[in-house]
Parts: C-alpha cells; sequence; structure tokens
C-alpha cells in the first residue's frame, strides 16, 4: 500500500501496450518521488514487458524498493537515497545506474511518474534537490526517448 489510491500512470501503460500492441511491446515506467512506487513495481516486476526505476528516499514510506529488488528478469532497478542527499547522488543515480538500463532494456516507450516532493523546500521529506535537478533529469528522459522509443514519451504528475 502507497499513497496513490489508483495507480494512473500504470493504467495509462497498460492500456497503451493493450491498444497498440503491435507497436508498444516493451515499455518503462520510471519513477522520481521522495517515495518508492511500490504500486508501479509490483505492476512491473513479473512482466518482462515492463520496466521499472525508481529513486526514492530510505527510510520513508512505503518502506519498499531496496536495490536487490530486480523483478522477474531484472526489469526493475531502484536506487534508495538516503536521507539528506545532494542532487550529485541523484543525478549518478539516474545518469550511471537508471539511464543505461533503460537503454539497455529498450523500450518501445517511456512513461514518467513524477513527483516532486524530493525538493528541498518540502516539509515532509529530506531530500535536497533544486528544480535544475528535475529540468537535468526531464531533458535526459527526453533525449533518452528520442533515441530509443522514437521520442514516444509520458509524463504524469504523481505523488508529490
Amino acid at each position: 500500500m502507497g499513497f496513490c489510491v489508483f495507480n494512473n500512470i500504470m493504467l495509462g501503460l497498460a492500456h497503451a501496450q493493450r491498444k497498440y500492441h503491435k507497436l508498444i511491446k516493451r515499455v518503462a515506467l520510471l519513477d522520481f518521488d521522495v517515495h518508492h512506487g511500490n504500486g508501479g513495481q509490483a505492476a512491473c516486476w513479473e512482466h518482462p514487458s515492463r520496466f521499472f526505476a525508481s529513486t526514492h528516499q530510505t527510510p520513508l514510506f512505503p518502506w519498499k524498493g531496496l536495490s536487490t529488488d530486480t523483478g522477474v528478469q531484472m526489469n526493475v532497478v531502484n536506487v534508495p537515497l538516503s536521507k539528506e542527499s545532494t542532487s550529485q547522488e541523484f543525478r549518478d543515480a539516474w545518469e550511471h545506474k537508471i539511464l543505461p538500463s533503460v537503454r539497455k532494456y529498450q523500450p518501445d516507450m517511456i512513461f514518467v511518474s513524477a513527483g516532486f516532493d524530493a525538493h528541498e523546500d518540502d516539509p515532509l521529506a529530506s531530500l535536497n534537490l533544486v528544480e535544475d535537478d528535475f529540468h537535468f533529469l526531464t531533458d535526459k528522459i527526453a533525449r533518452l526517448a528520442n533515441e530509443v522509443s522514437n521520442g514516444r514519451l509520458v509524463t504524469v504528475l504523481e505523488g508529490g
């Protein structure tokens, strides 16, 4: 159980795979939020046609998202960030671990579950991200979508 009652991005992802099954076989769900996207991970875990990756603060509710969680075919990548993590740690996680894994996976479409509660001004969290970090990551993901997914990219505000 997490904060989201309805996992909007997973509904869209599953719909895209079902309706456009000839075009969209493999999808990636990328989650940046202060909390782990445990519902997204659960929905991808046993489906090799779905890749899930997340950065999130740990320890923090929902107490999920271990770096050892890998899915049935190494299709899950979690990079937990410790309390008081910096912009550099966040950027390194995406640049050196998650984005190369997405590139290797070669999805036909990328979905982003975007949460901004990892911002340094959020009173309920302890990560220290700034606006430039979100711009940095959005730019990197958009470039990757152009490279591997013919520009197919959906971004949804979820969580914080």
